[in-house]
């Protein structure tokens, strides 16, 4: 079943109900525990299920912080949504949510601090879809979400849990680690998840070498890349204004990314647009992680090349510092 997963403490409010409000009308205070819930809810987040990231979502309040706009980017498209309080009860909420593919309702009560429990209506892919959730609370950065009970046009679907992690501004300080721990030779023997002009064909298997560099002075961070008879070459730096890494990739097959890192917790998440020498995009988004005392570094993505999806875990081992 496609659908879009969100695993946030509180979602909602009704669009066109036909009422309006003169602006000088006293509204009724929103209870406490339903604003309390709408504020862990404002910030930046990724979504993320069995280690594979599926998107971004960015809640912000809206005026008079009665209510919580919600814009997002998952693999299968953008994501629009309102939420808020019921306005009736002392703990519900109700989320309004729009894509492409389709709409859907969340309505949920607040059982605790920590937990919110709901039921999802909708139609997504002109497919009438439902799910029970259970939202905890673990941290002021990360949220579980466990979906059950789930269905598509009666048809029972796997549970699913899902895990938010938000993400902070990326330092300078981020930057200089991530040059740190990527500085040097790497190589890994890797299979290619789809065509990539001037690298390879899907399916073949090579090994892919890396020479990675800091320069100037410590904000460039360079690695050429050698996979046969292919080569590319990507150069990042940090952002100040957007507080993030930023940076470029070109390849000997003619292509050109754009390419934006952050850090969230001990994870690196890349976000890649590329556009080939024939004009065929590519989107991927990646979850980078080191392990190993730092000897191996493991790339897991996914994404579309055109109309293809693309999936993939590349993994590499350190051959000098």
């Amino acid at each position: 079943m496609k659908r879009f997963l969100i695993g946030i403490v509180a979602f909602g409010i009704v669009f066109g109900s036909g009422v309006s409000f003169a602006q000088d009308q006293e509204l009724p205070p929103i209870p406490g525990k339903v604003q309390r819930m709408l504020a862990k809810n404002i910030g930046h987040w990724t979504v993320s299920a069995k280690g594979t990231i599926l998107g971004e979502t960015v809640f912000k309040w809206g005026p008079q912080q009665r209510y919580v706009t919600m814009e997002g980017e998952f693999q299968d498209g953008a994501i629009s949504g309102v939420l808020c309080w019921d306005g009736l009860s002392e703990n519900g909420f109700i989320m309004q949510g729009v894509a492409p593919t389709g709409y859907f309702t969340d309505r949920m009560k607040v059982v605790s601090e920590s937990v919110a429990e709901g039921m999802r209506t909708g139609v997504m892919g002109g497919k009438h879809t439902s799910s029970a959730f259970r939202i905890e609370i673990q941290g002021p950065d990360q949220l579980l979400t466990s979906w059950t009970e789930s269905t598509t046009e009666g048809v029972k679907q796997p549970d699913i849990v899902e895990i938010c992690t938000r993400i902070k501004p990326t330092t300078l300080a981020d930057f200089e680690q991530f040059c740190r721990l990527n500085e040097g030779r790497w190589a890994g023997k890797i299979t290619w998840a789809a065509d990539w002009p001037g690298l390879g064909k899907k399916g073949d298997t090579v090994t892919v070498y890396r020479q990675n560099r800091i320069s100037q002075d410590g904000n460039a961070f360079i690695s050429d890349g050698f996979a046969g008879k292919g080569s590319s070459t990507v150069l990042l730096s940090h952002d100040p204004g957007a507080q993030l890494i930023r940076g470029m990739e070109v390849s000997s097959g003619g292509s050109l990314s754009q390419i934006t890192v952050r850090k969230a917790g001990e994870e690196w998440l890349w976000a890649v647009r590329q556009v080939e020498a024939d004009g065929t995009e590519v989107e991927i988004l990646c979850t980078a992680t080191l392990s190993d005392e730092g000897k191996t570094w493991t790339e897991k993505g996914h994404g579309t090349r055109g109309e293809e999806k693309v999936e993939f875990v590349d993994v590499f081992h350190r051959v000098s510092k």
